[in-house]
């Protein structure tokens, strides 16, 4: 236990840092009050500065336990900064383990240390763990079919990522998609994995959140339709609803695109499946617009009252 050795005085130790610190004794008839009685017991005997961690929905700690163990511990002189984040994930007992929850200790390390005359400065970045994107809310994260490029290696590639405990990341890219869990750095594993071959690949998902956007131009969907309304699609003839309904069925990213003379492009897969239907239709026509992209139509609610 952290605190108890910051009595021993030991040469060159300056502070304690303790994240979820304590200990369950199974012999113990009341443990949680021999652990507070024991912070104050510990608070005593030190004058060594320390930083503790502790979070809401801890499974081993309930918060009254270590709030009362901060108060034992700083009552007899003992030196600590209480650091209570809240909840964190399943439970926060495990924070450390997340490189998700390094904003919510690094900061107050750092400062800890400066306080205390340590080295306090970052020197070695790459060594860190790649901290997640924000949620895109692209999709669903159980809807595979919205995943990106995936074929039938893939989509089984992200059942197992669905199943697989936190922490963890889906990296995919135009010819594979991997998913890695556990560890230090799952998104950076992810990622390197998935490129080996030679792809350029990006996060889909980490953990809970899919984090995936599209490429930049990045295209508002509208209300003009819902996605599998055919007969809503303008300017197509019969041979063009064909190819609508091809599309719909078509693995994403795609993209379908429309001009007022009846043309239509549509296009799957590839590195940008939008920037490729546009060029193919703008070859021969004019005037071409895209009406869906992946599972949104984008085309406008109202371009000059146009419906088919």
């Amino acid at each position: 236990m952290m605190l108890a050795t910051g009595t021993l005085k030991i040469p060159g130790v300056r502070g304690i840092v303790s994240f979820a610190g304590g200990m369950k004794a199974s012999d113990c008839p009341n443990s949680d009050a021999a652990l507070i009685r024991a912070a104050g017991e510990l608070g005593a005997r030190t004058r060594l500065p320390s930083i503790w961690f502790f979070g809401d929905n801890d499974a081993l700690f309930a918060t009254p336990v270590w709030h009362a163990m901060h108060s034992h511990y700083v009552a007899a002189g003992g030196s600590a900064e209480l650091v209570a984040y809240g909840r964190f994930g399943e439970n926060s007992h495990n924070m450390l383990g997340f490189a998700k929850a390094q904003p919510l200790w690094e900061p107050k390390v750092d400062a800890f240390l400066a306080r205390i005359g340590m080295p306090a400065a970052l020197v070695h970045p790459e060594y860190l763990p790649m901290l997640p994107p924000l949620p895109s809310h692209y999709a669903d994260l159980h809807d595979i079919g919205a995943v990106p490029w995936l074929g039938a290696q893939g989509e089984a590639n992200y059942r197992k990522f669905l199943d697989s405990p936190l922490p963890r990341a889906f990296a995919i890219g135009p010819h594979g998609a991997v998913a890695a869990s556990g560890g230090y750095d799952p998104l950076s594993l992810a990622l390197r994995l998935c490129s080996q071959n030679g792809q350029e690949c990006l996060l889909y998902a980490v953990d809970n959140d899919v984090v995936w956007t599209r490429p930049a131009p990045s295209i508002p969907a509208t209300n003009f339709a819902r996605l599998d309304d055919v007969d809503a699609v303008p300017y197509l003839n019969v041979k063009g609803r064909e190819g609508y309904r091809a599309f719909l069925k078509s693995r994403r990213p795609r993209a379908f695109v429309i001009a007022p003379d009846g043309a239509w492009s549509a296009g799957s897969l590839g590195d940008d499946p939008v920037a490729r239907v546009l060029a193919v239709c703008r070859e021969h026509h004019q005037d071409c617009r895209l009406y869906a992209v992946d599972g949104d139509v984008v085309w406008p609610e109202a371009t000059d009252g146009v419906r088919p």
